[in-house]
């Protein structure tokens, strides 16, 4: 890249968009690309890294200019890096503490028409009631063109009165349910209010609501009579025993479809809304120290540049290494700092990481199994040791640090993690069993080979072969056969005291030892499932896994190498972050970042998510279960008069209940099979157009599926109390 970009030097000039700039400085890590706006989507213009100063950028952005997100990059004064004599700490700094969620229009669609259907549903609940009333009026002499206007009045002016009050309403309560939210995490309420948007939609709303009473009040008044006979249902007379399961089943066909095409759609939207959610929020929401960035500050090893490789004072010549190290085990923070982070005010939690990559597997060469072979992706029954441990001279390598022939140096590194992170790896574990006090003991270890198989890219003149994760399940992965539970490794390492990092040479063997520990395997993890962050550059074939602890105990130096901390929501971080800066210092080898700023506003967006998504669940829940009362109710009512024939002849009252029940349980089933192609053809269609991937596990389907069920019982509870009141009046309904 930097090729491509041409040979620049500070002073010179560089054309960006027609405008003219003199490069004055360069960055050689800014720890990661800003996002497009919504202008660079919008016009294809290319994102520009541009640093500039605090003065710079209030002089070209105004406070109303809304286009982009204003980012201003800060450098730090007296930060200095321990390696080179720089300012190293980068921290965002918004223009504007604003974090705006915007809704979808799609969801305001859905809400239009999940609105519409409430409408339509108490309508059709107090349908029997309103007809009654407006029978009197007829019987009375009112014309109909009068009590269809009375009714229409009526309708309308509820609706306005109604509109009105609401959009006060939903302003208020959404203001304060903002500002108790957003007060919690110390951030100032947030709320903006576009008119013309809310304007539209009530307006719409009006006029969706009165074409919905126009047409119900005309659909009353038209069958408004004064002839009661019209509305007497007949039977048929047969001399076959009839089924009142079969019977019901047959005269309620249509309402027991629309129930089962209820059942789907609520399955299918509340199952859409729970996806939403969890898919804007999983980051928050993961374990804490599993995911990138959801931590306020963090101190990270860095490693230095190798030292040049030398020439021979006597000859002249280029010096040739023997192998190839770093001193990865020296780069972090001692028990004092981390004990030092943990004493600090406002710090909640810290997760911290202790690594060494200089510490190998030691085999046997006639041991080798497929797995190890084919890491160097070529098949031909060894391991190229060599290669992947970056030595020189092999023969020289091996006979310094005392190995024997058939001795193999498998490439691996030694992590150590938190006691509550090893508890989440339980989940993942394919063998064994993890045992937190025979690894805290250092006893037992912990083995992580993923799986992988063999794959090959075209690149036209030549094909290559590399290794890509695989399942571990899948039949062509290549799995670990050399080692299983219970066994006993050895962990072989060349360390040294000495602060030499780069090309080993001749003069710097003896600043060398080796070191061999035995440990017995407790575990074994066969995937990359949730593999947690490490700070190596490359991954080795095999990682082995204990806690921070242990590795005293197994006597492996390893510093803190990775150190998240997290603060307490009511803390201060500007002035946390100044403290940890100037205690930083002491550390030369870590880098402090600071993400307090970001980590804030992802907290918001979620919770602003959440918050939405949650009423979507929770709406859809409301509007299921008054679908499904309404839907039952009025089943129930048209059942009245069968129902008190069977009684009549000596039907029980439970036998009844069960016959309802047997209906019920019959269209769920049928609706929730039903839900699964919707779902799935929603949930791809609507990530395909955000362009995001989310996979809805089983176990959240079966839960979704299981609440619905619970709404349809509930709603059910109208009806069985309807059929309980008439159980010993059973002539009246046939009166």
């Amino acid at each position: 890249i930097a090729t491509a970009m041409g040979d620049y030097k500070i002073g010179d000039k560089i054309e960006i968009d027609n405008q003219e700039y003199i490069i004055c400085g360069f960055v050689n890590d800014f720890g990661r690309f800003w996002p497009k706006g919504e202008k660079h989507s919008k016009e294809k213009i290319s994102p520009v890294n541009a640093f500039i100063s605090e003065s710079k950028a209030n002089e070209l952005f105004s406070v109303d200019f809304g286009v982009l997100e204003q980012i201003v990059i800060k450098s730090q004064p007296h930060v200095l890096n321990g390696i080179k004599d720089t300012e190293r700490l980068f921290s965002n700094n918004k223009s504007s503490t604003d974090t705006v969620y915007k809704i979808p229009n799609s969801f305001r669609v859905l809400m239009y028409i999940v609105s519409i259907l409430i409408i339509i549903t108490i309508l059709m609940l107090g349908k029997n009631k309103l007809t009654y009333r407006l029978k009197n009026y007829y019987l009375l002499g009112i014309e109909k063109s009068d009590i269809k206007f009375i009714l229409l009045f009526e309708m309308i002016f509820i609706t306005f009165t109604s509109v009105v009050l609401g959009a006060i309403l939903s302003f208020v309560a959404t203001y304060i349910c903002l500002s108790l939210v957003l007060t919690e995490i110390s951030i100032i309420s947030i709320f903006k209010f576009s008119l013309s948007k809310n304007l539209i939609l009530i307006l719409s709303m009006c006029v969706g609501f009165t074409i919905i009473f126009v047409v119900f009040s005309n659909s009353v008044v038209k069958k408004l009579t004064l002839d009661s006979d019209n509305n007497i249902k007949t039977y048929k007379v047969t001399n076959k025993r009839i089924s009142l399961f079969r019977f019901d089943l047959i005269k309620n066909l249509k309402i027991l479809a629309a129930i089962t095409v209820l059942i789907s759609l609520s399955c299918s939207f509340i199952i859409y809304g729970v996806t939403y959610k969890n898919y804007f929020s999983e980051e928050i929401e993961s374990k804490p120290g599993f995911v990138e960035n959801d931590y306020d500050f963090q101190f990270v090893s860095t490693v230095p540049p190798p030292v040049p490789i030398g020439t021979d004072p006597e000859t002249g010549e280029q010096l040739v290494p023997i192998f190839f190290t770093d001193n990865y085990d020296k780069l972090g923070a001692g028990e004092d700092f981390l004990n030092y982070i943990n004493s600090v005010d406002g710090i909640t939690k810290v997760i911290s990481y202790r690594e060494n990559h200089n510490m190998n597997i030691l085999a046997k060469s006639d041991k080798i199994d497929d797995y190890f072979d084919g890491i160097d992706t070529v098949m031909d029954g060894s391991y190229n040791m060599q290669q992947t441990l970056n030595i020189n001279d092999l023969d020289k390598y091996m006979k310094s640090f005392g190995y024997e022939d058939d001795d193999l140096i498998l490439s691996s590194e030694i992590i150590g993690y938190m006691p509550e992170q090893i508890e989440y790896l339980k989940k993942f574990i394919v063998d064994g069993e993890i045992n937190i006090d025979k690894l805290i003991s250092g006893e037992e270890i912990i083995l992580r080979v993923p799986a992988y198989k063999f794959v090959q890219t075209d690149f036209g003149s030549m094909v290559l072969t590399g290794v890509s994760p695989a399942d571990y399940t899948d039949t062509e992965a290549e799995n670990l056969s050399m080692y299983k539970v219970g066994d006993e490794i050895t962990l072989s390492g060349i360390l040294t005291e000495e602060f030499i990092n780069g090309a080993v040479i001749d003069k710097d063997l003896s600043s060398f030892y080796r070191r061999d520990v035995k440990v017995k395997i407790g575990a074994i993890i066969r995937n990359f499932d949730d593999v947690l962050y490490t700070s190596k550059i490359g991954a080795a074939a095999v990682s082995v896994i204990t806690v921070n602890d242990a590795l005293d105990k197994l006597n492996i130096p390893a510093l803190y190498s990775v150190m998240n901390i997290y603060t307490d929501i009511e803390a201060d971080n500007a002035i946390i972050a100044d403290e940890l800066e100037i205690e930083g210092l002491s550390l030369p080898y870590m880098t402090f970042e600071n993400w307090s700023s970001d980590v804030r506003n992802y907290k918001i967006y979620n919770l602003l998510v959440a918050i939405f998504a949650i009423t979507l669940v929770v709406i859809l829940a409301v509007v299921a279960f008054i679908l499904f009362l309404s839907q039952f109710y009025i089943k129930t009512n048209l059942s009245l008069p069968v129902y008190s024939l069977y009684r009549i002849n000596g039907l029980s009252f439970n036998s009844l209940l069960i016959s309802c029940f047997a209906q019920v349980i019959i269209t769920y089933f049928i609706g929730v099979i039903c839900s699964v192609p919707i779902t799935i053809y929603l949930l791809k269609k609507s990530m395909k157009i955000l362009n995001l991937q989310y996979y809805l596990s089983v176990k959240t389907y079966i839960l979704i599926a299981l609440f619905v069920f619970l709404i349809l019982i509930i709603s059910l509870i109208p009806s069985i109390i309807l059929l309980g009141k008439r159980k010993n009046n059973i002539l009246m309904d046939n009166v």
